[in-house]
């Protein structure tokens, strides 16, 4: 029966639907189960008839490798076949291997249409002891609760250490469970959230509250609708977060000034727009071991044109100048009509200086290509960090 699975995946691998990256299939299948180690899987999960003989196939490689140490997992066309919901008990215990086996990063992406699987907004979990099956039901009070004990929960040592989520999917009915179960007890240092997820603002409302991880380091949330209080209280339950990246987020509701003594005592690094920073560097001495500000700035769309909303950018130079310590400022600016004019409605005059800001970092990005002469339009910036000793333009 494994060669039988065997030759399948050689199949698969034939049209690109599984990737095996370091190793043959030859080779992994000449080893006793569960002894050889992977480094890179990239696994194409589609729909249509071949989807259940396609998961018992690269269930058969999961159950023969013993460590994968970078899996990608990729969903296209959702099911529509007979055995459809067969397909979809496979497919958890296919997700079920990929938590367990996957050591370093893992990224799962795709699954637009798989929502009628059902949103977690929409539903409470009651998941047995292996985390096989989840029973679906109508939701019926206002918190979601997810029902689990010591038993379901990974080893910190034996799970990935980086997470990306360019997809919904594992947050829908079926794998929901194993995911938040996964999440909550991993060793994970790396989150990133991608705006490509496809959840809506009461999705996060729910799943954000379920998610501790107690290893957390980096933190990246993409271009998705986070409720700030349900954000604000993520940050509050991880103390270990050094980098926080919330370059794309699209913040709802109103975030209160936050305590130094209340949230992130080992923030390093903050990457935000005008509209976060302004509410995350007040006051001055929140975050006390911050030393590096990143300012991301993207055009708005008026009527007629493309317009920078320098009412919000000013504030946060004059709150990097009220804090202590030396800093590190990264810009980070998409323009499309080229950096003059950028500069030029740039009301330099009313920031003052920026005495703190020993280091200057820009990115700089427009369909322009505009020669190194507009290096010299930097010259009115730059009189605002007396104290610059080190800067990069890119």
């Amino acid at each position: 029966m494994r060669e039988h699975y065997k030759l399948h995946l050689e199949y698969l691998a034939s049209i690109h639907r599984v990737l095996i990256i370091g190793s043959f299939l030859d080779e992994i299948f000449r080893s006793e189960p569960g002894a050889t180690s992977v480094p890179s899987v990239h696994i194409i999960v589609g729909g249509g008839d071949e989807l259940l003989r396609n998961l018992k196939s690269v269930s058969t490689l999961f159950d023969q490798v013993c460590i994968v140490e970078n899996t990608q997992l990729e969903f296209r066309t959702a099911a529509s076949s007979e055995n459809e919901s067969d397909a979809w008990k496979l497919l958890s215990y296919v997700f079920d291997l990929v938590l367990k086996k996957t050591f370093g990063r893992l990224k799962i992406e795709g699954g637009w249409d798989w929502v009628r699987l059902g949103r977690p907004s929409q539903a409470i979990l009651s998941v047995d002891e292996d985390f096989r099956e989840s029973k679906f039901v109508e939701r019926k009070t206002t918190n979601l609760r997810l029902q689990m004990d010591d038993t379901t929960r990974l080893p910190a040592q034996q799970t990935f250490k980086r997470l990306s989520l360019e997809s919904a999917v594992p947050f829908y009915a079926p794998f929901i469970a194993r995911t938040l179960a996964t999440l909550s007890s991993a060793h994970i240092k790396s989150l990133s959230l991608h705006n490509s997820l496809g959840l809506l603002y009461f999705d996060y409302e729910y799943i954000l509250p379920l998610l501790t991880l107690p290893a957390l380091v980096d933190v990246f949330f993409g271009d998705i609708p986070i409720p700030f209080p349900s954000l604000q209280a993520f940050l509050a339950r991880h103390k270990t977060i050094e980098n926080l990246n919330l370059s794309g987020g699209r913040a709802i509701g109103y975030l209160p000034p936050l305590s130094s003594q209340r949230i992130l005592p080992a923030l390093r690094s903050l990457i935000a727009d005008p509209e976060y920073l302004n509410h995350f560097l007040e006051p001055p001495d929140t975050f006390p071991s911050l030393t590096t500000v990143t300012i991301v700035s993207y055009p708005r769309l008026t009527l007629n044109t493309v317009a920078y909303d320098y009412s919000e950018f000013e504030p946060v130079l004059k709150l990097v100048a009220r804090r202590p310590g030396e800093i590190c400022l990264g810009l980070r600016i998409e323009s499309s009509t080229g950096f003059t004019p950028w500069l030029q409605d740039l009301k330099i005059e009313e920031v003052g200086v920026v005495c703190n800001v020993v280091e200057l970092n820009g990115y700089f990005s427009s369909p322009f290509d505009e020669g190194w002469d507009d290096v010299y339009d930097f010259a009115p910036l730059l009189a605002l960090f007396p104290s610059l000793r080190r800067m990069s333009f890119v």
